[in-house]
């Protein structure tokens, strides 16, 4: 379900639950004003949750249960005012980003089957622009908002992540060494913060990593 670039509002409806099969929700560049939504969470089929551009604020993520948002590989809540820290028990909850060797070596689009979603996204730092969905991609972004404490080191368990984006935040303390976990990054931005400390050296073996942003720390 692609609903971005409107002119929606309030709170996002509870209806939304109904669609068990819904593998898609892209919520982005509308004018909705709510709390996080942990409760889409239940949506067993959920792979790709876009939140980006609104007036999302408060805590981020649920201590609801560890089997919430176990099939998602999209997670995008940038331009928000989301103002917590993020836990590690939620980043832990993406059992899909974690070991992820289904698809591999398999060019599939998401939803293939039916129909061809496209969702905005944040590439490697350039500007948002429409992709069509690899079920390859792997993505984390929560730039843009008021985010606070250190980047959690559990952050490197969802191993098979491709785009990690944590810019314009109040993150503190060192980027972890942990990161150099990743299988196969291609983008790391944690670019205007309030980070501290060296570059770990652990990060010189991500031979994959076309993109690395760390300025105005």
């Amino acid at each position: 379900m692609v609903l971005n670039g409107n002119q929606l509002g309030g709170q996002l409806p509870p209806s939304l639950l109904s669609g068990q099969g819904l593998q898609v929700l892209d919520v982005g560049n509308n004018n909705f004003k709510d709390t996080f939504p942990y409760w889409l969470g239940s949506l067993p089929e959920l792979q790709a949750l876009i939140l980006h551009t609104n007036s999302f604020h408060g805590n981020v993520g649920t201590s609801k249960g560890k089997h919430l948002f176990s099939k998602l590989r999209i997670f995008d809540i940038s331009n928000n005012s989301f103002n917590s820290t993020l836990p590690s028990s939620f980043l832990q909850c993406f059992k899909a980003m974690m070991n992820s060797t289904e698809y591999r070596g398999k060019l599939q689009y998401l939803s293939e089957s039916y129909y061809k979603d496209s969702v905005m996204l944040k590439v490697k730092g350039h500007d948002p622009k429409f992709v069509r969905i690899l079920t390859v991609i792997t993505t984390i972004d929560v730039s843009n908002n008021k985010l606070k404490g250190e980047i959690p080191k559990v952050i490197r368990e969802p191993d098979s992540l491709r785009w990690l984006n944590l810019a314009h935040n109040n993150f503190i303390g060192r980027i972890p060494p942990s990161l150099a976990s990743l299988s196969e990054p291609e983008s790391l931005d944690s670019s205007s913060n309030k980070l501290v400390g060296q570059i770990p050296e652990e990060l010189a073996s991500l031979t994959s990593l076309e993109f690395f942003n760390v300025p105005q720390n």
